[in-house]
């Protein structure tokens, strides 16, 4: 699948889940509908801008829903973990190491209980 395709997966479980509507972003002025819509359908592909001013218009990071479709509740944190998928890479490659075994050890332990 290509990016905009998840992404519009991702786009629309949000949407609906949150009752947001491409209509009801244009007419707020925040972001023209016509870019919403080119990321809502993922039967072209948007620009960037287009992509990363329609995620941010409803607080979520571009580029973490452009990577693979997640869950609802997951799509509601790709801000947040794009945050820190930025401070991880300030790290160098044994300290990102690291953490990633230290999540791999969280989320293993979440999952067996």
């Amino acid at each position: 699948m290509q990016p905009n395709e998840i992404l519009a997966i991702n786009l629309q479980k949000y949407f609906k889940a949150n009752d947001i509507t491409a209509h009801a972003l244009g007419k707020a002025g925040t972001i023209p509908q016509k870019r919403v819509w080119a990321c809502l359908t993922g039967t072209i592909a948007p620009s960037v801008n287009t992509v990363f001013s329609v995620c941010d218009a409803v607080h979520l990071d571009a580029s973490i829903l452009t990577r693979k479709e997640y869950a609802t509740e997951q799509i509601r944190h790709s801000q947040r973990v794009g945050r820190i998928a930025d401070d991880l890479m300030l790290l160098s490659f044994e300290e990102i190491r690291f953490v990633a075994d230290m999540v791999k050890g969280v989320v293993s332990r979440g999952h067996s209980s």
